[in-house]
């Protein structure tokens, strides 16, 4: 935080393809991407937004707080407005895995090299002088 003067926390998780009886989109199809921010209450939502826009240029549907909205962990070392910010990303399993048996599919190095090359330019996008989304 000293050296940059911000601090951004980026959570990763998997979902399953369709919702279950524990999520409120039980026996719906999961979007690719879900992007979550706690309704904006854990990092600036234009960067929540940025982030969702980076995966659907790279032809994903990504959604930003729904179904999912963000979790414990994005809430715990969090302080916007002092600019520690945490997105929670999940992503949907079928686009890079067999459900069933749990082995990479044809997908994963596709989705490998789009995970990279957005990390690359959020990473070139916050360290940037003119950071501001």
């Amino acid at each position: 935080m000293k050296d940059f003067g911000r601090v951004w926390h980026i959570d990763l998780h998997s979902m399953k393809s369709t919702g279950n009886a524990m999520n409120t989109d039980n026996g719906k199809a999961c979007p690719d991407f879900v992007i979550s921010d706690c309704e904006g209450t854990t990092s600036d939502p234009k960067a929540t937004e940025w982030i969702a826009a980076r995966f659907r240029e790279l032809g994903y549907n990504a959604l930003v707080n729904s179904p999912y909205k963000g979790g414990n962990i994005v809430k715990t070392f969090v302080k916007p407005e002092k600019n520690q910010h945490s997105i929670q990303i999940e992503i949907n399993r079928a686009i890079y895995m067999e459900e069933a048996s749990c082995e990479k599919s044809l997908r994963y190095e596709q989705l490998r090299a789009d995970i990279d090359r957005f990390l690359a330019q959020f990473v070139e996008k916050i360290t940037s002088k003119d950071a501001v989304f």
